[in-house]
Order: C-alpha cells, then sequence, then structure tokens
C-alpha cells in the first residue's frame, strides 16, 4: 500500500490522499508452432486452440497454423525525409547458424520480406526472433512475423507496429538513434556508471510522459516502444523499459529487458549490470506520471534493487531471454545517498530536516516493514513530528508519504510565512 498524508499545526487534521492504480496491459503475443504461421512480440498469451509450450522458444510440432492478420495503420506520422525501402533482398545464407544476426542484418538495412536459407530455419527461427525482441529495442517497429518456405528459400515478412509504414522506417530509425545517442553523451559527462545511470534514469523520466491512452488501446502501437517514449516523449511501460535498454547500449553498459506481473497487471522493467554486479531497475514506476506511482516528483524507490526488494511487487516471467540474479543493495539509490536506514531514531528524522535542501523534503528507506511502521507511529500517530527541530524553529506544516512495499517514507516541510 502507497499513502500519503498531509499534517497542518493550524487545523490538526490528517488528510489521506490516495492515488489509484490501474491495470498496464502489455498485448505482445508470441503465437508459437510451425514457422507458417504468424509469430507476433514477446509477453502476451497464446491464441486460443493454441497448446501452451512447456519451452517457449522451441516449435511444436502440429499446431494449426494461424490465420495471417493485417494490420491496418491508424495514424500515419510525419516524414521529412523517406528513404528508399528495400522490398527485397537477395537471399541471405545464415551460415553457421546464427539466424539471430542475418535477421538483425537485414532489419538494419530495412529490409522486408527477409529472404534465408531454407536449411535449419524451422528450428532456428524462433529462438532468433525472440531473442531479437529482447535485444534490440532501436529495431522498434518490428511486431511480429509471418513466413512460408518454397524449396531451399524461406521468406520471412515482419509485421509493422500500428500506425508505422515501411517509408516511414529509416528516418524514425535515425530519429531515434540521434536520440538515444545524444542523452548517452550527455550521461557520459559523469565520471562513473553509477551517476550514468541515475542521470539516464532520471532524464527519461523528465523527458517521458505515461501515455494512458496507449494503456487502454487494444493495438499494439509506437507507446510500446522506444521511439515512443524518446521521440514523441509518450509511451507504456515496455517503452520505458526499450528506451533505457537503448540508452545502455550506447553507453556499453549491460542491460536488458523483462516482464512480469503485478497486482495492477503486466508489466516490463529492466536489469542493469553495474561493476559486476546485477541490479533491477523499473523507470516507469519511479515516474510520477505512472498509474502505479503515488509519487509527487520523479522518484527512485525502484533504481538498483535486488530480488527481495523486486518481489514485493510483482513475479518475474520465466519467458524472458535472461533473468538474472540481483542479490546486493551495495549501490542502491538509497543505500549510496546514506538514507538506507537499518532501524528508526527520531534523531535520524529530525537531523534529515534539518540539513534538507530548498523543497525541505527528505525521503527515507527503511530495512524493514517493521521499522517503517515503527516510524509512522511515532512521528504521525504519536505526533512526536511536531517535537522537530525546524518546527520550533519556525513552526509550518508537514506532509509525509508512505510505500508499504518499499518501506520509504517521505517528509515534506513547509514553514510558516514570515
Amino acid at each position: 500500500m502507497r499513502a500519503w498524508r498531509k499534517l497542518t499545526a493550524l487545523a490538526g487534521v490528517l488528510a489521506l490522499l490516495l492515488t489509484g492504480c490501474s491495470a498496464e496491459r502489455v498485448p505482445d503475443e508470441v503465437w508459437l508452432g510451425l514457422m507458417e504461421q504468424e509469430i507476433l512480440a514477446r509477453d502476451g498469451v497464446l491464441p486460443a486452440g493454441v497448446p501452451v509450450p512447456e519451452n517457449p522458444i522451441e516449435t511444436q510440432p502440429g499446431t494449426e497454423a494461424a490465420p495471417t492478420l493485417e494490420i491496418q495503420p491508424e495514424t500515419e506520422l510525419p516524414v521529412t525525409t523517406q528513404a528508399p525501402v528495400q522490398e527485397t533482398a537477395p537471399p541471405a545464407d545464415a551460415g553457421d547458424g546464427d539466424v539471430y544476426a542475418v535477421m538483425c542484418r537485414e532489419l538494419e538495412q530495412f529490409h522486408n520480406p527477409i529472404r534465408l536459407s531454407a536449411d535449419g530455419i524451422a528450428d532456428a527461427l524462433e529462438p532468433a526472433y525472440y531473442r531479437l525482441t529482447w535485444e534490440r529495442p532501436d529495431l522498434f517497429w518490428v511486431y511480429g512475423y509471418t513466413g512460408e518456405s518454397t524449396g531451399d528459400e524461406a521468406t520471412i515478412r515482419i509485421k509493422l507496429v500500428d500506425g508505422v509504414t515501411e517509408a516511414q522506417i529509416p528516418s524514425m530509425y535515425q530519429e531515434l538513434m540521434d536520440t538515444a545517442r545524444d542523452i548517452a553523451s550527455q550521461a557520459q559527462a559523469y565520471p562513473t556508471d553509477y551517476e550514468k545511470i541515475l542521470f539516464v534514469h532520471d532524464f527519461i523520466i523528465d523527458h517521458a510522459q505515461y501515455d494512458y491512452d496507449g494503456l487502454e488501446s487494444d493495438a499494439y502501437g509506437l507507446w510500446q516502444t522506444a521511439y515512443g517514449c524518446l521521440v514523441q516523449g509518450r509511451s507504456v511501460c515496455e517503452g520505458y523499459a526499450d528506451a533505457f535498454q537503448l540508452v545502455m547500449q550506447q553507453l556499453g553498459i549491460p542491460c536488458g529487458c523483462v516482464s512480469g506481473d503485478t497486482a495492477e497487471g503486466a508489466h516490463a522493467w529492466n536489469w542493469v549490470e553495474l561493476g559486476g554486479t546485477y541490479y533491477w531497475i523499473d523507470v516507469t514506476w519511479d515516474d510520477p506520471s505512472s498509474p502505479d506511482s503515488d509519487e509527487k516528483h520523479l522518484s527512485h524507490k525502484y533504481f538498483l534493487i535486488n530480488d527481495e526488494m523486486l518481489s514485493r511487487s510483482r513475479t518475474t516471467d520465466e519467458l524472458g531471454y535472461f533473468v538474472p540474479q540481483c542479490t546486493s543493495v551495495t549501490d542502491n539509490y538509497y543505500v549510496r545517498s546514506n538514507d538506507y536506514l537499518e532501524s528508526y531514531r527520531f534523531e535520524d528524522i529530525d537531523g534529515r530536516l534539518i540539513m534538507a535542501g530548498d523543497d525541505n523534503t527528505i525521503e527515507v528507506m527503511y530495512s524493514s516493514a517493521e521499522a517503517l511502521q515503527e516510524a509512522i507511529n511515532d512521528l504521525f500517530v504519536n505526533e512526536r513530528i511536531w517535537d522537530a527541530t525546524v518546527y520550533h524553529s519556525s513552526g509550518g506544516a508537514y506532509e509525509y508519504g508512505h510505500d508499504d512495499e518499499m518501506y520509504t517514507l517521505m517528509i515534506t516541510y513547509t514553514p510558516n510565512e514570515s
């Protein structure tokens, strides 16, 4: 439970301010089966009548081909330049069987359809496509494929994200990469990888808004992509996660996306490697504009957290291409800021209020739910907050909020006007 409360000295009243949460759908579908059937993007629900495989990237023999789905873009984005798109290319030889590398190379040249050697393609295509959806956020226009094999050649036609045409892709790709590289260039001004990661996390939140229209849409549009987040400034969780991963790739910092389920619905977030150690990071939930946040400003509650912290709010799909173990809090935001407290002491809060910055706000994370509850009881139920040094200096009011999942407590002090 996350809650906000406000106290005023004059009224002596506690006003509880709650922000509701709404479920976020990640409508990426993975239709598994023979290569002739349509394959859509990651982490979704199989269509009715298609058996759920034990291994999501293994071909299930005997599956009936799904009907081809015609995507009708709802809108077309304005394009200032339209680089020619090559509709066909000579068949690409997978060589050592690395269909993934071949698909990436062809997509980087904006080829559609992709023609591949049919040799070994039946076993390699689905794993290659599945890997591509997790590792290449720059290929934002890809939303599945249909495929057929004739003789020695396989033809793979890429399905496009709603609202995007073939002619738009080259200029949109350039726009996305220019934006990602610009953000990475700004991050390079910071000396450590920790600071670079923090800058990118904050930059995305400051420049993007959660797309509530996209959340409610049944389509799969740009709001699900890195392009939507970085270029258009509006996306849902998958767009935030892809955007963060893309900028990390420009910085050479290992990073990936994962998905799972929360109490509010399906969700996507990131892992990142820092100093040889893996951490979780959820840019979406640290954005105050998202439906799963009740913060009034940018948060760092989900910045470099471990498995135990993550498990309080969600479960992680094992379908992800790579799901690391995150066991450390060494580089957690609150640990690095010296605001991670093992237990509650009034003096810790009083001292931080004295040293608070211009916004007169402090935030701490406790190591346990019990320590957080002890702080709430002492400060606000028993009203010891009025004993704080800053209140005795000039009077005023307090506003506070707490997160019962992440064990954080935020207090904002507003002094009386002179």
